[in-house]
């Protein structure tokens, strides 16, 4: 696949985003990257917030030795939170890299 190719599946928009009108045109102009970005933050805000996995993680971050002495496996938190933060770091670069590729299309159409 060529990076034009890639580029349209990545900015299609929803079908029934004609029919919503001008709502539709506003919110839904966006590729599904950003709403798949959008969901994965609500995710992960929930999972840190909520959940035990959520505490721990916090705990190793504040302070590794009283996590530690309570029990957690502070290594493999810290290798878990670095793995999650670089593939949030990935899709941020990818989705970045698809909006300049194409405001560089549109500029060029301008020109």
């Amino acid at each position: 696949m060529t990076l034009n190719a890639t580029t349209e599946v990545f900015q299609a928009q929803p079908p029934f985003a004609q029919s919503l009108g001008a709502l539709g045109t506003i919110f839904l102009e966006h590729g599904f990257l950003l709403y798949v970005g959008i969901i994965i933050s609500i995710i992960s805000s929930y999972v840190i917030n909520n959940t035990r996995v959520g505490l721990n993680l916090r705990a190793v971050g504040e302070d590794p030795a009283t996590a530690d002495a309570a029990g957690i496996s502070v290594t493999r938190y810290k290798y878990v939170a670095l793995c999650c933060d670089n593939c949030n770091l990935d899709f941020h670069k990818f989705y970045k890299e698809e909006r300049e590729s194409r405001s560089s299309k549109l500029r060029q159409c301008l020109l």
